[in-house]
């Protein structure tokens, strides 16, 4: 499975608290079918070093188009540098949870 963000995130203004983004993402599925995946924009505020503020990270489900095009919106909520990144986790109805695999792809 692999992910490609078609979005630049580098566009993101620093100070973009409030402003909504779209952010669009070609997921690769490999073996598994996209109707197995679930598919999330994780944002949030970067420390001084580049890593995620894991206390203010928010994650939003992307929604699936045209063949492995998911599209989502992001909004920060604060100013200053703020990340972005997509996951996917491969998922089953027969799970409690979609994190019950303990697997995940990110782009």
């Amino acid at each position: 499975m692999s992910i490609d963000v078609i979005t630049d995130v580098s566009d993101l203004a620093p100070n973009a608290a409030g402003d909504t983004s779209e952010i669009v993402a070609l997921v690769d599925p490999g073996a598994l079918s996209l109707d197995e995946l679930v598919v999330q924009a994780v944002h949030g505020p970067l420390l001084a070093d580049g890593s995620f503020d894991e206390s203010s990270m928010v994650t939003e489900t992307m929604h699936h188009g045209d063949g492995g095009t998911y599209r989502g919106t992001i909004t920060p909520s604060g100013a200053g540098p703020w990340g972005v990144t997509v996951r996917a986790i491969p998922t089953h109805p027969g799970l409690s949870s979609i994190y019950d695999t303990g697997l995940v792809a990110a782009g």
